[in-house]
């Protein structure tokens, strides 16, 4: 008897230990991909450690202007006050190339987003990291009265190319612009915003939405001014450009269009984040869940589930056995919450104020017995 009792008190010793370690070790991911790095080879400093050290900045920057509404130097002074060590959670090195003078990589940067939530919460800064939609982009010139898309050189269409199509919030895409593209849009189907045009192309490249981005450059004498309008290819509406950062003429047509594609694009993700973080704080709520589990894999499962959804802010085990945690959970809409948790493989019941989760397959086990 003694002896089952002590084999019984190790098997739950290690139980419990085995779910801390799993705790602590599972965190949210998020990967800033493809940082360009390129510099002067040094002599007296490790190149690499010099690049790696660059790319971790580059990424929290790129990341924080993204999920907030701060300006270059607010991000700049939000990030002085990050332990790098706590955020950043890996990288790797592509393209990695020393020459006699330089150096270059592409860089990508794994950090924890949990321990991002926890700096800008801690700071008061409001924030949303939900992604926009899949959106197309059509980029449309008119140019000495010529409207242009696939069938001319079009320098507005290869700036987006040129730029990373997964650098923001928003998932944008580009058409490939091959035979079909050509018969399912024309730029005056563009221009006029043919719906059944547009919607033919949206489906084609399964995007849940489309904007069409028309540039209208003018050449005055040796310069050129150029004007930006911006529209949703599906319900033809205009989008506000009021706040778009303006850019310098002075640059080369090719540089203002790069920064172009840039400044709207942060600026579409600065729509995207003020209305999400309206809609938050509209509908954040706070819940008490009591979770049910049968072994160390159900519960990994379950608070996995609870925790990597893109509506959980806080997440927090008030106290666990080896069958039930009760845990606290702060979400950015309550509403949206519980409905995404009642499609998924668990079972969801409220009582009082509290919500109890189980697998459903432990759920029917229960009815049963």
């Amino acid at each position: 008897m003694k002896i089952t009792n002590f084999i019984s008190a190790l098997i739950i010793v290690t139980f419990f230990s085995t779910i801390k370690k799993c705790y602590s070790m599972i965190y949210e991911k998020y990967s800033i991909q493809n940082i360009f790095i390129e510099f002067n080879l040094n002599d007296n400093i490790s190149n690499r450690k010099k690049a790696i050290s660059t790319a971790y900045n580059i990424a929290l920057e790129r990341y924080l202007m993204w999920i907030t509404l701060k300006s270059k130097k607010e991000i700049l002074k939000i990030i002085s006050s990050v332990e790098t060590n706590k955020v950043i959670k890996g990288f790797s090195i592509e393209n990695e190339k020393f020459t006699n003078e330089k150096y270059s990589a592409l860089i990508t940067v794994n950090f924890d987003k949990t321990e991002i939530i926890k700096t800008l919460n801690y700071q008061d800064i409001k924030f949303s990291f939900l992604s926009g939609p899949k959106t197309l982009i059509i980029p449309l010139l008119k140019i000495e009265d010529r409207y242009i898309l696939w069938d001319d050189p079009n320098p507005w269409f290869d700036a987006w190319i040129r730029r990373p199509l997964d650098a923001n919030l928003t998932e944008f895409i580009l058409p490939i612009g091959d035979v079909e593209d050509l018969i399912l849009l024309s730029a005056e189907d563009a221009e006029t915003l043919t719906y059944y045009k547009i919607k033919n192309i949206t489906d084609k490249y399964k995007a849940k939405q489309t904007i069409v981005l028309f540039l209208n450059i003018e050449k005055i004498d040796n310069d050129y001014s150029i004007n930006l309008e911006a529209f949703d290819g599906l319900s033809q509406e205009e989008i506000n450009l009021d706040g778009l950062k303006p850019i310098d003429n002075t640059k080369s047509l090719k540089k203002s269009l790069n920064d172009l594609t840039n400044n709207f694009s942060n600026y579409y993700d600065d729509i995207l984040v003020e209305k999400n973080i309206k809609e938050n704080q509209l509908s954040k709520g706070y819940l008490n869940v009591e979770i049910n589990f049968s072994s160390l894999e159900e519960w990994i499962k379950i608070k996995n589930i609870l925790n990597n959804n893109k509506r959980v802010s806080k997440f927090y085990i008030s106290s666990i056995s080896n069958s039930r945690a009760l845990v606290f959970i702060e979400v950015l809409s309550k509403k949206a919450f519980l409905e995404e948790i009642k499609k998924l493989d668990i079972e969801l019941v409220k009582t009082n104020n509290n919500w109890i989760i189980s697998p459903r397959e432990l759920s029917e086990l229960n009815d049963k017995n």
